[in-house]
């Protein structure tokens, strides 16, 4: 998705599996941004992940299917980086994720968020992340020390840890995308034909 037609950034949604697409949101509800990611919780509740305007990321949410969206996140609480990807738990929990190894996590539907990293996490561009529960929960993205980054947390944010120990074993390309089926099994892609599985939780 990318800022377009309309001045302000592309969100389009189906209903018939893709024969038809309505484009959602007015350029009062949606900034003039290149658009990055989308998660859809269920049917009514979606959040969408942008650039920064006004000088903060864009985090927009809607609970209605996207007849209306609102904008989240202040200029307060969130980090001024462009942030690549969002994973959202429910209508309340999500978290994104983007360049500098910026985490950032709202747990009252993205009024307010909190910045996770820790020195687990190397200041790379992160692009991928996914929510498996409240505790569990991956990111992914550029190399750093010679192999790929993916880092975990089981506490919530908390604390993270990196996975993988070389090149040889996850890589050394940019990750764009992670997904956990339970807590073992767990694949990630990304550039140069890079695809990865774990299946002992990231151990190996």
């Amino acid at each position: 998705m990318a800022a377009a037609l309309g001045l302000y950034g592309m969100i389009l949604h189906t209903i018939n599996g893709g024969n038809t697409w309505l484009r959602q949101g007015s350029s009062e509800e949606v900034p003039d941004v290149t658009l990055w990611s989308v998660h859809a919780v269920d049917e009514n509740n979606v959040w969408v992940l942008g650039d920064p305007d006004d000088g903060y990321p864009t985090i927009l949410r809607t609970s209605d299917g996207g007849n209306t969206w609102v904008r989240k996140s202040s200029v307060h609480d969130i980090a001024n980086v462009e942030l690549l990807k969002i994973g959202a738990l429910d209508n309340n929990i999500a978290w994104a994720v983007g360049q500098n190894g910026t985490i950032e996590k709202t747990t009252d539907g993205g009024e307010t968020w909190t910045q996770q990293n820790d020195s687990n996490v190397p200041s790379v561009q992160l692009q991928a992340v996914y929510a498996l529960d409240k505790n569990t929960v991956w990111a992914g993205g550029g190399p750093h020390n010679g192999y790929t980054t993916i880092v975990k947390t089981t506490d919530g944010g908390a604390s993270w840890i990196r996975q993988g120990t070389s090149s040889f074993e996850v890589g050394d390309q940019t990750l764009i995308d992670i997904y956990a089926l339970d807590k073992d099994n767990v694949w990630a892609v990304g550039g140069n034909y890079t695809i990865i599985k774990s299946a002992d939780g990231g151990n190996t």
